[in-house]
Parts: C-alpha cells; structure tokens; sequence
C-alpha cells in the first residue's frame, strides 16, 4: 500500500550505513529502533551532489556554427564506489556539431561518502559549465547568445543520429526572448541601466532526456456501477497517480 507521499529522490534512494546498522540493532534489541541524524552528521553520512572539475573546447565558424565539442569532466566518488556524475552527457545532444562531439568522464577517489542523485543528477553541473562557455563563444563571435543556439540546434539527436521524439528548443528560445524584450539587450557588460542600477540579462537552454517503458492497467466494472483500477506501480511524488 503506497500512499501519496514523495519524493523518492536523491538520499532517499539508497541504503546508508547507518540505515542497516539500525535494522541490527533492532533485531539484537528485538524491539523498534529510532536512528536519528544530527544536522552536522547529514554532510558525512548521507550522499551529496557531487562536485566536478569540467574543461570545454568549442570549435566553431566565426558565424558561430559549430563544427566541434569536447566536454571532459572528473567527480569525486568514495574509495568503495564507482558513482559517476555524468555531467559530460548534456553536450552529446544539446548542441549539433558538423565535425563531431566528444564526451570524457573521470573519478577520484576520496575519503568521503558516495555522492549520490541529487535534483537534477548529471544535467545541472553539466548544462552550466557548456552552457557557460556558449556564452562565451557568442561574445568572442559578436554572435547574439539566441541566434547561437538558434544556429546550432538540431531536430536529430547528434549522438544516435536519430531524430528526437519531441524537441521545442526553438520554439523555446524564439518565444522566450519575444516574451522577455531579449531584442534591447546590449551584449557589452555593464553597458545596460535601470537608474542608478546596472542591469543584467542572460539566458541558457537545457535539455533533459527520460525514458518510458511498457504499463499495464486492470479495470474491473462491478454490478453497482463501481470501478476498481490496478496497476503496478507506486508514487514517489511526480504525480504518478494522476
């Protein structure tokens, strides 16, 4: 029976160790255990976001076409795991690149406990650091940010070569900027006032990939007009129910 209770995400995924030290205990105890965390202890006995060192090259035209990605990245994990934060894998399929993308991730191990998935896993860290650096390659183009990633969007996915089953980036952007006066931005730093403010305008895109298996439902009409619904599976707080 799961009730309407969420989320199961980040540290609520994966068994610590003072979780199964707990189960011990009670079953030495015979009786019901309570473990409970002080505030300092959740920074070492749970998981954390990992941190990630990511080095960027972009090769593109002076219009600002892509023709070449490398997104490296290295992540800390604890010496008796292999957890990866895959923080390279955005720039296999956020951005088209004529001659090709390359992907590369890296661990250390450390003194410290396994990091774990925390909101939002891998695309977060590694939409940021790309992200930045096409802000970069916009300014050292002359190209408007929009216009780059309008130039360099793709409707087929660079990695599979398969074309996307939904894919709004463009509508996205064209629609966003209308909506948020993009077109009186002025790309030198500091060059836009509000009064005595300086004012500031960015924007960045991302994107996130899901995967969707097979469901079964079973409805069962009864004789007084009721209905029962089965099906296997249980909410963790994204609205399954619905």
């Amino acid at each position: 029976m799961s009730q309407f209770l969420g989320g199961g995400f980040g540290g609520k995924a994966y068994v610590w160790p003072h979780t199964l030290l707990t189960i011990l205990a009670a079953k030495a105890l015979k009786r019901p255990v309570r473990f409970q965390l002080t505030r300092a202890q959740m920074y070492s006995m749970v998981g954390h976001q990992a941190a990630s060192v990511q080095t960027i090259a972009l090769g593109a035209t002076t219009e600002g076409r892509l023709n070449g990605i490398r997104h490296d990245s290295i992540s800390p994990t604890a010496v008796s795991d292999n957890y990866i934060e895959y923080a390279a894998l955005c720039a296999r399929s956020l951005w088209s690149a004529t001659g090709g993308i390359a992907t590369n991730h890296k661990i250390v191990h450390v003194n410290r406990n396994t990091p774990t998935a925390l909101r939002a896993p891998h695309e977060a860290l590694g939409h940021f650091a790309l992200e930045s650096a096409m802000d970069e390659l916009a300014y050292a183009t002359g190209v408007d940010p929009v216009q780059l990633r309008l130039l360099n969007d793709t409707e087929n996915d660079p990695d599979t070569g398969r074309p996307f089953s939904s894919r709004a980036m463009r509508k996205c952007l064209i629609e966003g900027a209308a909506r948020f006066g993009w077109e009186k931005r002025t790309q030198e730093p500091g060059s836009m006032r509000r009064g005595r403010y300086l004012l500031g305008q960015g924007m960045a895109s991302a994107i996130y990939t899901h995967w969707r298996w097979p469901g079964r439902a079973r409805v069962t009409l009864n004789r007084d007009g009721s209905a029962l619904v089965e099906l296997g599976t249980h909410e963790i707080g994204t609205g399954t129910y619905t």
